[in-house]
């Protein structure tokens, strides 16, 4: 059952909000400047708060909004509406920026509960998707899961971003159930429109039968293109001209086929500054990111470690033989983890192959993590060392080595300016490069 919290001092308007709610379960007080005195709920659960902004006991509201920011703490998962008479927008800002979600009035209330406790049942299943899927405590996390929960909600196309590893798809499933995921930087720019839009049997050599394409999938649905900053100038004129119509035609036909799905896009760099260096097109941005939702990396999220640490150990270990060393942990606590939650997933399923005792210790921590940030470096011994392809792994992780190998290297012989000379890249890039692979500190300019 839906728990609802009604604050309002007037008796006649309760009776009337408490009436409106009778499939749920009503709890009452006058006014939020008696909190936490006369709310005897401890720390039970509440899905809805409706909150009268001014009572006789808070004349001005003042100790209201005071008390806002507390009471959100205190009930995390509220959907809190205030109700007022008045229609000051300073005031309707204010109760934003102390923790409601909605400002609405007095007038236009009893309409909209129907449609509220419909959409609570299907947030509810929403809030439940996101935690299950973002884990961790920490204020940071939090932030982002109700970032999460009220974009989930909107129709409204969205864009990811943040580091590598960061878990922008998981933050893309849990905004929609319905993904469809496309790497755009494995899209061969020939392949590209053929497999974004489909074509009809005949279009060109080897099209022996019609297919549909990404956009016609995620009809209904949501399509994720992930890793946009890779798509090629002339590429994005033609993802442009599909956006602005929201219509594209499979090649070799001249039928439009209308794309009812939504957009998520994920950048593993900051995109308006691609934009202000002229690698991406201004109009284009402007399409994938009416909403920008900024992922934090794992170093801003150290209250999650541990957790996140104890979750994967129980993915690689459902057994439950091997525990953390508290030495372990404090130091996976502090350590920066340029790799972000897909370095701390690939650490721990490391260990739990290669560590035949059950307890993982600093040492064992430490040592893993050495031989991955020098995994493809020169040996010290030979300056000259050749970069070896380890079978064993896949092809994003020998493609991930090489790059981190090709970066020391060249940083061997050469000045940063130099170096990004020789590798032929963009300045921007090239520091990107450097932070995914942790060499900041070998260049100084």
């Amino acid at each position: 059952m839906i728990r609802v919290l009604v604050v309002e001092d007037q008796e006649l308007v309760r009776a009337s909000l408490v009436k409106a709610l009778s499939a749920c379960e009503v709890f009452q007080i006058e006014s939020l400047a008696l909190f936490p005195a006369q709310l005897q709920l401890k720390d039970d659960p509440l899905d809805l708060v409706l909150l009268d902004l001014k009572s006789v006991h808070d004349p001005d509201a003042s100790q209201t909004l005071s008390k806002l920011a507390a009471f959100r703490r205190q009930y995390p998962s509220a959907e809190v509406w205030v109700q007022s008479g008045s229609d000051d927008i300073r005031l309707m800002r204010e109760c934003i920026r102390s923790g409601a979600h909605r400002f609405i009035l007095k007038e236009h209330l009893l309409a909209e509960i129907p449609l509220l406790l419909e959409s609570l049942g299907e947030r509810a299943d929403r809030r439940a998707r996101i935690e299950k899927m973002i884990r961790g405590e920490s204020p940071t996390t939090r932030r982002l899961r109700e970032e999460l929960l009220w974009l989930g909600s909107a129709d409204t196309d969205v864009l990811l971003e943040g580091e590598s590893g960061t878990g922008k798809e998981l933050c893309a499933a849990a905004l929609s159930d319905k993904l469809v995921a496309v790497n755009v930087a494995a899209l061969p720019a020939e392949l590209f429109e053929s497999e974004l839009f489909g074509f009809e049997k005949g279009a060109f050599s080897g099209a022996h039968a019609s297919k549909e394409g990404f956009f016609e999938a995620a009809a209904g649905r949501t399509l994720f293109l992930d890793e946009i900053q890779s798509l090629k100038p002339e590429l994005q004129t033609k993802l442009l001209r599909v956006l602005e119509t929201r219509k594209f035609r499979r090649l070799g036909s001249t039928r439009e086929i209308a794309f009812t799905g939504r957009l998520i896009c994920a950048a593993n760099v900051v995109l308006a500054e691609r934009v202000a260096g002229g690698e991406f097109r201004e109009d284009l941005y402007h399409r994938i990111a009416p909403v920008t939702l900024r992922v934090p990396p794992l170093r801003l999220r150290a209250d999650d470690v541990e957790r996140l640490a104890d979750d994967f150990l129980l993915e690689f270990d459902p057994r439950r033989t091997r525990r953390w060393d508290k030495d372990a942990l404090d130091f996976m606590k502090t350590y920066e983890w340029p790799g972000n939650v897909r370095e701390l997933r690939g650490l721990v399923r490391s260990l739990c192959a290669r560590v035949p005792y059950p307890v993982l210790g600093l040492e064992e921590v430490k040592a893993h993590l050495s031989r991955w940030e020098n995994a493809g470096a020169p040996e010290t011994s030979s300056g000259d060392a050749e970069f070896k392809v380890n079978w064993q792994e896949g092809l994003d992780a020998n493609i991930n080595r090489l790059e981190g190998w090709m970066l020391r290297k060249t940083l061997e012989k050469h000045s940063g300016s130099e170096a990004r000379e020789q590798l032929q890249i963009k300045r921007s890039r090239f520091y990107e490069k450097l932070k995914a692979h942790g060499l900041f500190r070998e260049t100084e300019d």
